[in-house]
């Protein structure tokens, strides 16, 4: 029963005349024809507008970047695994297992990114999941999963679904470990869920820094965003929700 506004892009040099303001008021009139609620993800530049047109805040994530080439800063996670199954160490001696995913998954990924997101995406996970295939790991415990995607300039991860952060880390690891030879020659950025500082302390020892906010935002109501953010580790992006 929602749908999401995304990339309302504006030419820097036509900014300030009300472009993104008629894009944004056609949009909404399309969206309440159809029932459906509209659900962004703002900018700090562009959180002011969505304001005024009636949107609300839900909550927060930012967005974080690690430069090609630079190394994790703190010893351990990813490292020491064979060539099958992989395990990523979490916190606190928590041992968890981590696997690349499987097309047998794929009922347990719905199970558990359905009440996440707030809505069935499957179609576009498994998108996702064929754009960065060393990317693409699951939880051997079923808690948790994580795919990626190959950008333009970067590669990004996300979304990751697990609601505990040892899950969240192991999944991370693996990952990590998984994309070494492409870390080295592109940029990986996440964008984590404010909240989740265990695993925002371990991004900061593995060389990623923060680099910009965002505010998911629906529009009217109390606030109430679609689906259980304390299930959201990472969103798949701005643009994907």
């Amino acid at each position: 029963a929602f749908a999401w506004v995304s990339m309302v892009l504006v030419l820097p040099e036509w900014r300030g005349r009300g472009h993104a303001r008629r894009l944004l008021s056609a949009a909404l009139d399309d969206l309440a024809g159809c029932g459906l609620l509209p659900v962004l993800d703002a900018t700090p530049a562009g959180r002011p507008v969505y304001l005024k047109e009636g949107f609300v805040d839900a909550w927060t994530f930012t967005r974080w970047r690690r430069t090609a080439g630079v190394l994790s800063l703190s010893p351990g996670a990813g490292g020491g695994w064979g060539e099958g199954e992989r395990e990523g160490q979490a916190g606190e001696g928590v041992r968890v297992e981590a696997r690349p995913l499987r097309d047998s998954d794929w009922p347990h990924i719905e199970a558990l990114d359905g009440p996440a997101f707030g809505a069935n995406r499957v179609p576009l996970l498994r998108q996702l999941a064929g754009r960065a295939r060393q990317a693409a790991w699951v939880s051997e415990r079923g808690l948790g999963y994580l795919l990626g995607r190959e950008g333009r300039t970067a590669l990004q991860l996300g979304p990751l679904v697990a609601e505990d952060d040892e899950v969240a880390v192991a999944l991370f690891s693996a990952a990590l470990a998984a994309c070494a030879d492409e870390a080295a020659r592109r940029d990986i950025v996440v964008d984590l869920r404010d909240g989740r500082g265990r695993v925002a302390a371990w991004l900061g020892g593995q060389g990623f820094v923060p680099e910009r906010s965002f505010t998911r935002m629906v529009h009217g109501g109390n606030g109430k965003a679609p689906g259980d953010a304390r299930r959201v580790c990472l969103v798949a992006g701005p643009e994907l929700g």
